[in-house]
């Protein structure tokens, strides 16, 4: 602004009551003025400051990497349970691996509690290990953080999950921004 105004850094300190090093201290970002320095600056080039109280616009909700990361998987757990759905045999796969990781035979980086409940789940029909699969419930979404189905899907079969849940997170976030515009 002060270019604008065609003033020196001499002028500006001299006419706002300052050192020139100080001006340019402010002009660098490198130091803030106060309220009342910032209105003398403003005066020295011939600007008043006006300020204006507002009420604030609610920022767009966004979902939380938690959030997204359950979606993502709740995604793929569904495609999965279409796979158990026409595959029994993935079943059979996902226990040895359970068995794997409780006979220490396989790593396992999670709670050994997580084993046990899926040597539990997949010792039921499929019907009930799709139930699981699929359920959107708070043991359901801890089970599937330790899944032993791992490398069922294909890279595009992830991919095609990753798009459909950016999609849907865009189309709660359009349906989020225009609530929070009208009200």
């Amino acid at each position: 602004m002060r270019r604008k105004r065609r003033r020196t850094q001499r002028q500006m300190a001299a006419a706002a009551v300052g050192p020139q090093s100080v001006s340019a201290l402010y002009e660098a970002g490198a130091v803030s003025p106060s309220l009342e320095r910032l209105t003398s600056l403003l005066e020295a080039i011939g600007l008043d400051l006006s300020v204006a109280i507002k009420a604030r616009q609610p920022r767009p909700q966004r979902p939380h990497a938690h959030q997204l990361a359950e979606a993502r998987s709740l995604g793929y757990h569904r495609l999965i349970a279409e796979k158990v759905r026409s595959d029994h045999g993935l079943v059979a796969r996902a226990r040895d691996r359970v068995d794997g990781w409780l006979s220490g035979r396989l790593p396992f980086a999670g709670d050994h509690e997580y084993a046990k409940a899926w040597e539990a789940v997949l010792g039921r029909s499929p019907a009930q290990v799709i139930k699981v699969l699929t359920a959107d419930d708070e043991r359901s979404r801890e089970l599937r953080q330790n899944t032993p189905f791992a490398g069922v899907l294909t890279p595009e079969e992830i991919t095609g999950v990753l798009l459909q849940v950016r999609r849907l997170q865009g189309r709660r976030q359009k349906a989020s921004n225009a609530t929070s515009s009208s009200t």
